[in-house]
């Protein structure tokens, strides 16, 4: 409808144009002619000057005459230029609203889309003259539409669309919020359609939900073990010492797990909170690297392991960053190659070189790897991929891979895994030189950069 009314102005204007040329043309004659008429009745010079006073009344209706058409297409060109242009500032305003619009007419046929709409669907050619079913090729957008127009009332319902995604690197299941409402008060006048893309608030939803679910699980699990013992050394005689031994114990390990399931979660959730700042400073890697062995030494001998560090490029393994969240990814990789290979003898490599515009750094063992199956999971927070694991030896919180990933997109680099079960388990980092413009980060005090 929008569409056809600007057509309309823009032809209306072309009319007026016209009709002004054709107007100078006849009032230049008539002007000619009233001025050989004033000459007639009034000569000139010195003789017109002696009866202006008198004469000036009758000389207002020749002039009137003569001018009037011009002035009345100056008017109306004047209200066709501002009709044009407040067309085209309202069409504008609706190109640039972050949600789909669509006008509907009382026969179910599109009459005007703004553009946000056709980035919504670039798979569909939605435009003037289709329905909506031609433009969607789905009855549940129809259904919809069509209510609002023939119930002359407010309808709405979110639909979900797979293969729908807007580009190869967007989810290929889309969400979509539909409302629609009549334009007028009789169902002649037809509706308007907001459609708005909710993948995202639909994805954070159910991520908030898989993590309160698992996260209950992970603490649910250690406090009935702690509540459990606690029930046997009060039913029990106090004074069996290995039975209470074995009871502290028990209840000492899990409190821990519990401890680090905290711990864990209040890291991911300082590392996803988008006011919380990097304390970024240059430090040697390598340095890192040792203090991570290092705090990690009594599990290292207790699996035998042999960590080494890679580093044959000098002056190559300084970075910038935050030290401590650095600390918190190489604790978790090598750590986690630990735990996973409890039978020990396992051999560690902690790597770092220079690469294009900034540096790679990566992680990997030879033990026993992670099936092909679980590789796209492994980042997910609580998963575990060792399912033949027994509960008794799982001692992480399923978080660590979640952590090191989003403590690496902090630092604005990209991490990846790859795995050959009994040969090599590598995970590789891609951290820049520079960090964007847009980085939320604070330069650490006594520091360089």
């Amino acid at each position: 409808m929008m569409n056809g009314t600007l057509g309309l102005v823009l032809t209306t204007l072309g009319g007026l144009l016209a009709g002004l040329l054709i107007g100078l043309a006849i009032s230049r004659a008539r002007i000619r002619a009233t001025a050989e008429e004033i000459t007639a009745r009034f000569g000139t010079g010195r003789e017109r000057a002696s009866t202006r006073t008198n004469d000036r009344a009758r000389l207002a209706p020749v002039i009137e005459n003569s001018l009037g058409p011009l002035a009345a297409h100056r008017s109306q060109l004047t209200d066709a230029l501002e009709a044009a242009a407040d067309m085209k500032l309202q069409t504008s305003l609706l190109d640039r609203v972050p949600f789909g619009l669509l006008l509907v007419n009382r026969t179910g046929k599109i009459t005007y889309r703004n553009r946000s709409l056709q980035k919504l669907f670039p798979l569909r050619k939605v435009g003037a003259g289709l329905s909506p079913i031609e433009a969607f090729l789905d009855h549940r957008f129809v259904d919809i539409i069509m209510e609002a127009i023939e119930e002359n009332q407010q309808a709405s319902g979110d639909i979900t669309l797979d293969g729908f995604g807007p580009n190869s690197d967007s989810p290929a299941t889309r969400n979509y919020k539909i409302e629609a409402s009549p334009l007028g008060n009789a169902p002649e006048d037809g509706c308007w359609v907001l459609i708005q893309d909710i993948t995202n608030e639909v994805m954070t939803e159910q991520v908030r939900r898989d993590f309160v679910a698992n996260a209950s699980h992970e603490i649910r699990t250690p406090l009935t073990l702690i509540n459990g013992y606690i029930e046997t050394l009060q039913d029990g005689p106090l004074d069996d010492r290995e039975t209470t031994a074995h009871c502290l114990k028990v209840m000492a390990k899990n409190g821990q797990r519990l401890a680090r399931i905290v711990e864990d979660m209040l890291a991911i959730s300082r590392l996803e909170d988008s006011s919380q700042t990097l304390n970024l400073e240059t430090f040697d890697f390598n340095d890192c690297a040792r203090d991570v062995i290092d705090s990690l030494g009594n599990l290292i001998d207790e699996r035998n392991a042999l960590i080494t560090i890679d580093c044959s490029h000098e002056d190559g393994s300084e970075i910038a960053g935050d030290r401590f969240y650095w600390d918190q990814i190489l604790i978790n990789l090598v750590e986690n190659a630990l735990k996973e290979n409890p039978k020990g003898g396992i051999k560690v490599t902690i790597g770092i070189q220079p690469a294009k515009d900034g540096h790679r750094i990566w992680v990997a063992d030879n033990g026993t790897g992670i099936p092909r199956g679980d590789l796209p999971y492994i980042f997910k927070r609580f998963y575990r991929g060792a399912k033949h694991h027994s509960q008794n030896t799982i001692s992480g919180t399923g978080l660590g891979l979640s952590i090191v990933k989003r403590a690496v997109e902090a630092h604005y680099g990209t991490i990846t895994a790859e795995s050959t079960p009994g040969h090599e388990t590598r995970f590789t980092i891609f951290l820049p030189k520079a960090l964007p413009p847009e980085a939320n980060v604070t330069i650490a005090p006594n520091k360089k950069v």
